[in-house]
């Protein structure tokens, strides 16, 4: 066995502990992934639960809500009436019996479109907070008219 000389020792050392920080650095980038898709899927479930307002009515005032409307009736000063929609599959909707009004303020933002897209027949999707009267303080307003369907309980066509 051959003697090693000290620059031979000092490669070593340097290559296990390059070795170490690259191994350390990659689990933490594979925590970091593991965390963020896991925050991704609880999201886009907690979205698809609040956009199926089954049970709508038991929601407390002060909460927030997510709710996909049919409109029905727009006042110019942004009060808003629909119908919400219970969720059967991403693009193909059902009316509930729960009637809500919807108040757009200046602190709304609308994606798609804005307040003047809001019309009898328009589909919306509303995030907001809930009043101790039942309305909807509406933070974000998503107009998907176009984009999903409202279908009929009796309506059994894919």
């Amino acid at each position: 066995m051959a003697a090693q000389t000290p620059g031979e020792f000092a490669v070593s050392t340097a290559t296990r502990r390059a070795f170490w920080i690259w191994s350390i650095l990659a689990a933490l980038i594979v925590g970091s992934m593991a965390l963020a898709v896991w925050k991704a899927a609880s999201r886009s479930a907690a979205m698809s639960a609040a956009a199926m307002p089954s049970g709508a009515a038991a929601v407390a005032p002060g909460a927030d809500v997510k709710w996909v409307l049919e409109i029905s009736a727009v006042d110019p000063a942004g009060i808003v009436q629909g119908t919400v929609l219970d969720g059967k599959t991403e693009t193909i909707y059902q009316r509930s019996k729960l009637r809500v009004i919807v108040h757009a303020g200046v602190q709304t933002s609308f994606v798609m479109g804005g307040l003047a897209d809001l019309g009898p027949g328009a589909l919306a999707h509303v995030t907001g907070k809930l009043r101790s009267d039942r309305a909807v303080d509406a933070d974000k307003i998503v107009i998907l008219s176009g984009f999903v369907q409202v279908r009929d309980a009796s309506d059994s066509t894919p």
